[in-house]
């Protein structure tokens, strides 16, 4: 129960994904032919062996998280407690 002195909230949980194509004879975790790659701000980075980091190549995303993200339902619903009673007033009953 929800009361004052052991508030409870909801939170929901939506997830996101964008897809990225590797370039055909690459092996993302083979280290002879790539050093490196990341995922930022929905880019995928790739930096070849023997390149320096300036140099990654730049990949954007063919299913785009962005584009595609739908609030209707979220992934995840839990009821948790609220560990600072953050979201009610000190009045609220």
């Amino acid at each position: 129960m929800n009361v004052k002195g052991n508030r409870q909230v909801v939170y929901a949980e939506y997830k996101q994904m964008s897809s990225f194509k590797i370039p055909d004879g690459i092996d993302l975790n083979d280290k002879k032919q790539v050093t490196s790659w990341h995922v930022y701000w929905n880019v995928l980075y790739i930096q070849y062996a023997g390149t320096d980091f300036a140099d990654c190549v730049k990949i954007e995303p063919t299913i785009n998280a962005e584009e595609d993200f739908c609030v209707k339902r979220p992934s995840e619903v839990e009821i948790t407690e609220d560990e600072w009673d953050s979201y009610y007033d000190e009045d609220c009953e």
